[in-house]
């Protein structure tokens, strides 16, 4: 699968125990992310597709949440939960180049996860979109979309009644 659910589950392991980096270490982190880019690869060399923003976000959310955990001497002490929705926020940016989506994409997570770190997961993961749209803002996106250019009643017909 995608690994999106192990975000979920590790999220909710969180929510226990905010600071607890073993609790979620067994969903996400530095060994899961070098599974999912592995299997990502063979999966995508075979001709497979697990969607195409999916690695993106779980690498992303793996690296933050990881890099919390390790460089926690050197950052605020903060519940590894928002670090997590900074990769969710990140990720998509990155995927689509599209740092707007990535901010309504955490909205709709912490919304979701019912977050009590919503304030701080919002401010952190704005900052991450600041940073990310300053360095990529003259790069294509990883995954482009094609070119649109309206829907007429054919297309319609055509992807949802068939």
């Amino acid at each position: 699968g995608t690994g999106l659910d192990n975000i979920t589950f590790a999220i909710k392991k969180l929510q226990k125990k905010p600071k607890n980096y073993k609790t979620a270490s067994g969903f996400i982190g530095l060994k899961i992310a070098g599974v999912i880019f592995i299997s990502s690869l063979f999966s995508t060399i075979g001709g497979g597709s697990l969607g195409r923003e999916a690695p993106s976000i779980f690498l992303a959310v793996c690296i933050f949440f990881a890099t919390a955990h390790y460089a926690k001497k050197y950052i605020i002490s903060l519940p590894l939960e928002n670090w997590i929705y900074v990769g969710y926020a990140v990720g998509i940016s990155v995927a689509f180049n599209a740092p707007i989506a990535g901010f309504f994409y955490i909205f709709e997570k912490l919304i979701k996860n019912k977050s009590k770190n919503f304030l701080t997961s919002t401010i952190l993961s704005v900052l991450g979109l600041f940073i990310v749209y300053y360095l990529l803002r003259n790069h294509c996106s990883v995954y482009s979309i094609a070119y649109f250019n309206g829907l007429n009643f054919k297309d319609f017909g055509t992807t949802f009644i068939i």
